[in-house]
Parts: C-alpha cells; structure tokens; sequence
C-alpha cells in the first residue's frame, strides 16, 4: 500500500506503483504483451507492479531472487494469472532461456550495487527498466551500459504512479508529460 483514499465506508488502501509502471512503459513505447520479461527482486516493490505487469499480457514471467523461498511465495500469489509465471535463484535461470524485458527490483542500488545480469539471459534487442532512480539507478544503468542494454530509470514510474493517487484523490487524471519535460532537461 501506498496511497490511502478516504471514502464514504471508511480507508481504502491501494498501491499504484504498477499502474504508475505500466502507465511509464506506455510513455516509452514498451509493450509488454507476449514478451518474456525477467523480473530481479521479490520484495515490496515487485509485489506492487506484479499485478498490473501481467495484466499487460506478457507470454512469461520469471522471478529472480537470490531468496528463491521468497520468490516461490510471490510467484505462488499470481500463479493463475500468467501460464508461465515461475521463480528462480539468480544461479538457476535456465541456459537458453532469453528475456526481451528486465526489470531491476531489488534495493541492491541503495548499496551502491548491482544484481547479477548475466548477458546470456537477454534476448536482441532486450529493454531494461529500474524500479529505483537517482543515485540507486546508476549501479544497473552502469552494467546495462557493459552490455550495451537500452536502460531506463523508474522516476518515470514515480511520476506516473503520483499522477494515479491524484487522480483517486480527486477523481480528475493530471497530465504528466509536463514534469516527465521538466524532469528530463
């Protein structure tokens, strides 16, 4: 949960983390159906988009953690949402297996480091996206560089998911293109 909307019959909590995502990908021109997406990390930020990320449709999800319980238990949430949504550890993500979407969710860049991303795991052409922006995004942004990855940040996603709780706020959707403007100069 991170948005609290006072209603009629009490609190309602929501999490518009993965609407915010997905609203981003939109914005970047990511389409998500029928990719294979490669998701690192199962803590709290993952749970939050999980949700809206396959309801976009993709052909299969895995889940890299270096917990594999913890991404067993995450996976096992969404299990009838997606045929092929399945959990791993980073060392067992299978040979041959390739992604056309990274995600990066872990909170590795507040250490000032990166999750391993092996290249053999991306497919031509793969996109990479961080959760994390400022200071924590430049670990993965940096490793995306090495393996000449298209990378982007999750300030996107920051500013989306805040246009989304305005709008269950207020009931009126802002336009975001202009702070995505400010924000990029």
């Amino acid at each position: 949960c991170n948005t609290l909307v006072a209603a009629e019959d009490g609190w309602h909590a929501d999490n518009t983390d993965g609407a915010g995502l997905v609203a981003d990908f939109h914005r970047l021109g990511i389409d998500i159906a029928g990719r294979r997406v490669l998701v690192l990390g199962a803590g709290g930020a993952v749970a939050g988009i999980l949700g809206p990320l396959l309801d976009c449709g993709p052909d299969r999800v895995r889940i890299v953690n270096r917990s594999l319980d913890r991404a067993e238990r995450l996976a096992a949430r969404f299990v009838d949402r997606v045929p092929r949504l399945s959990a791993a550890g980073p060392d067992a993500v299978g040979e041959g297996e390739k992604f056309d979407l990274l995600i990066q969710g872990t909170s590795l860049g507040h250490q000032g480091a990166c999750p391993t991303i092996r290249p053999e795991w991306l497919a031509p052409g793969a996109v990479a996206y961080d959760l994390n922006y400022e200071p924590a995004f430049a670990p993965f942004a940096d490793r995306c560089g090495e393996l000449g990855v298209a990378c982007h940040s999750g300030i996107g996603m920051l500013v989306e998911q805040a246009a989304v709780a305005f709008e269950l706020f207020t009931g009126v959707r802002p336009d975001a293109g202009p702070v995505h403007g400010v924000l990029s100069e």
